[in-house]
């Protein structure tokens, strides 16, 4: 069942893109250095959203550097930690396990008592 009621066009949205967005930024910082010199005698409701706008990417921008010098630390601890373990398994590397050691006293023990009995029984 169609219905024959005519189709009602939605009214396009207001998509912004890079140029729109730098044409209120510089918009905007241009009201605010007008404000600080006192030339810009009406205040509107636009200019403060653009101002809000604006503190908006200035805020983006920080947590964006901090975001980036958080990275840079970890991938250098990272790095620090990487070579601080390389360097502890090369001096592992020379040592013995206290396995190895224990074996070898139970070879140096026996070999002894064998000597032992040998001196024995040629003193009999």
């Amino acid at each position: 069942m169609e219905s024959s009621r005519p189709t009602k066009k939605r009214k396009t949205q207001v998509r912004f893109n890079e140029d729109d967005d730098d044409a209120l930024l510089k918009e905007a910082k241009m009201a605010r250095s007008a404000a600080a010199s006192g030339i810009d005698e009406e205040h509107t409701e636009r200019d403060d959203l653009l101002a809000d706008v604006l503190e908006l990417f200035d805020d983006a921008e920080t947590v964006e550097e901090e975001k980036k010098q958080a990275k840079e630390a970890k991938q250098r601890d990272d790095e620090r930690a990487d070579a601080m373990r390389d360097e502890a398994m090369t001096g592992m590397k020379g040592r013995t396990s206290k396995h190895d050691k224990f074996a070898e006293l139970m070879a140096h023990v026996e070999e002894r008592d064998e000597f032992a009995r040998t001196v024995e029984l040629k003193k009999r």
